[in-house]
């Protein structure tokens, strides 16, 4: 228990030790399916060249997503990272950076209880910043070797820390505000041909990407089915958090300026092993102007979701609906930050062969955070 309270407390002492003796280079978030964090880098000296110390902390969420423990454990990273490739543009400037760093923390691992994992990692990470905002994206690789130390009816065991291992194939991607944006510009004048400008306000043909992050939180169901003890017919409600994932592509036009009607499909998780690859019309409502450096929209939208897994009946029905703000990065670039709900209506197959089922439906609502690029 010592152990568990200490380390928070050094992390706190390190991270204000940090923000008080460094000037800043940008604060953000980060996220990745298992990771929730925020950032901080500390610029040590000027110049494009100069090294870029990470501070990054946040929660590990890998224990309820394998509901073994519904609490979630907490990260602490340091890594001193190098510019290896750095690279300017009419719109964005571009940077690779690479070194190495500390992870340590507590969480579940892949086979083992939550427990202290510490141990040296490195870190590598590929952003770019635009140059119409003090905002940057990237993308973060952080394999660890660290060791794992945690408790069993047998006493405390010590192990590798897989989990800090294999989810270095699973990147981290953050956005970051740049304090010296300016100064960075200013480094990094571009001296190519300016591009011509479209002849269209706005642009007819869209597409883009979206990641959320969904917090599911009511589940109703109902199930009927004949079993050896005859008839059953369940209903059942229950408000309880289960965290998941959703990655989709997007395609659409711009009917008017300030309405956006685009079809979207990916990936969706919906409980644990359980996925579907939904399949959505949207329309999305935009207020002021296509040259605005931001604008506030709204979305509703549906379809259906092809069944993943060989534990469902037939395909699901998706939906959602909220809104969010949108950030022109470019004239082509938009960032989208949005909230809303979600709500899939789907069939679990959870009996027996011996079962005969005639209704099994379940509607899982949740909360949905995201972040996407448009163009």
């Amino acid at each position: 228990m010592r152990t568990k309270r200490l380390i928070p407390i050094l992390a706190v002492f390190t991270f204000s030790a940090g923000i008080a003796n460094a000037q800043p280079r940008s604060i953000g978030a980060e996220t990745s399916p298992t990771r929730v964090g925020l950032l901080f880098q500390p610029k040590v000296k000027s110049g494009e060249n100069a090294p870029v110390n990470n501070i990054s902390f946040g929660i590990d969420i890998t224990g309820p997503m394998r509901q073994r423990n519904p609490y979630p454990g907490f990260y602490f990273d340091y890594s001193c990272d190098f510019n290896l490739v750095h690279k300017s543009g009419k719109d964005v400037v571009f940077d690779l950076l690479a070194g190495p760093g500390v992870d340590l923390g507590f969480g579940e691992d892949i086979e083992h209880p939550a427990g202290v994992f510490i141990g040296p990692m490195a870190d590598v990470r590929a952003g770019i910043t635009f140059r119409s905002t003090q905002l940057s994206f990237f993308i973060v690789a952080r394999p660890s070797l660290s060791l794992h130390l945690y408790k069993t009816p047998d006493g405390y065991n010590m192990g590798m820390y897989k989990h800090g291992l294999m989810s270095s194939f699973i990147p981290q991607f953050g956005i970051s505000y740049r304090f010296d944006h300016e100064k960075m510009m200013d480094e990094n004048k571009w001296e190519g041909e300016e591009k011509k400008t479209p002849k269209r306000d706005y642009p007819l043909i869209t597409y883009g990407i979206e990641y959320s992050y969904i917090a599911q939180f009511h589940v109703v169901s109902h199930f009927n089915y004949i079993a050896a003890s005859g008839r059953e017919d369940l209903w059942n409600q229950d408000f309880s958090y289960n965290t998941n994932g959703q990655v989709l592509a997007h395609f659409g036009f711009n009917a008017f300026e300030n309405l956006n009607v685009a079809l979207y499909a990916g990936y969706m998780g919906i409980t644990r092993k359980q996925r579907i690859f939904p399949v959505m019309a949207r329309a999305t409502v935009l207020f002021g102007k296509h040259d605005d450096p931001g604008r506030w929209f709204s979305f509703i939208g549906g379809g259906i979701g092809i069944k993943g897994s060989r534990k469902m009946f037939g395909n699901a029905i998706v939906a959602d609906t909220g809104f969010g703000y949108r950030v022109n990065l470019t004239r082509e670039t938009k960032l989208d930050l949005t909230i809303g709900m979600t709500s899939t209506y789907w069939h679990p197959n959870t009996f027996s062969e011996s079962i005969d089922v005639r209704r099994s439906n379940e509607v899982i609502a949740g909360l949905k955070l995201g972040v996407g690029l448009s163009f």
